[in-house]
């Protein structure tokens, strides 16, 4: 995951402990502002789609298109933007990053999810 987001280091620790990390030689700042359930749901997906076989990008959050949950393979359950152009592909949002991963997929492979009930991850 370093490579796809530099600089930062993904750990799980008691916030008890962000005084001793801070005092690591090189660790510039600590988050801990994050919701651990968005968190762990987020960073579940990223391993996923890393272990996935798919082709797959860093890119900026999405600003429009169609909510869809992947219906097939190893990514099936994981919900995104939908994005037809210049290849098929589904993003999904890192929010507390900031960022997010561009995942080549099928059309077939993805189904649209009603706003009300998705939540993308």
């Amino acid at each position: 995951m370093s490579l796809l987001f530099p600089g930062y280091i993904f750990c799980k620790v008691d916030v008890a402990e962000k005084h001793e990390i801070q005092m690591i030689p090189g660790v510039i700042a600590f988050g801990a502002n994050a919701d651990p359930m968005i968190l762990e749901g987020e960073i579940g997906a990223i391993k996923r789609i890393l272990e996935s076989g798919h082709f797959y990008w860093p890119c900026p959050p999405p600003t429009a298109g169609e909510l869809v949950q992947i219906e097939q393979g190893p990514l099936a359950g994981l919900q995104g933007i939908f994005v037809a152009r210049p290849q098929h592909h589904v993003i999904i949002s890192v929010t507390v990053l900031r960022s997010a991963l561009s995942v080549a997929i099928e059309r077939g492979a993805v189904k649209p999810v009603s706003r009300a009930k998705g939540r993308s991850i």
